[in-house]
């Protein structure tokens, strides 16, 4: 929150509501959400060992813009401006939650 909401090109003003609400809604609820249902799925169901996959094609658009964002990510951060820098970090969970819920891995797992 602190990296997020430091001064930039900008004064900004730390304020405790919108911390909780950075806190609930950004890192648990997207980036903390994504963390724990891929570390766990992968435990529970691989050994915590990723498997080899093959990749369809929509995987593989999955894969491009997830790069995207990571170039994206590494292009803010070169350029100091680390507060649009973590909105790719968001936004690659965001795209990790969104794939989770739309392939629902965990029945997949249970089909085979």
């Amino acid at each position: 929150y602190l990296m997020y909401m430091r001064p930039e090109s900008q004064d900004s003003a730390f304020k405790w509501e919108d911390l909780m609400m950075k806190n609930n809604s950004e890192l648990l609820a997207n980036l903390g959400n994504f963390i724990n249902r891929a570390t766990k799925f992968t435990k529970d169901n691989f050994n915590s060992t990723i498997p080899e996959m093959n990749l369809n094609n929509d995987d593989w658009e999955m894969v491009a813009r997830v790069n995207q964002e990571l170039s994206n990510y590494i292009s803010l951060l070169e350029d100091a401006r680390e507060r649009e820098a973590i909105t790719s970090v968001f936004s690659i969970s965001r795209l990790g939650n969104q794939l989770m819920q739309h392939n629902t891995p965990w029945k997949l797992v249970k089909g085979s």
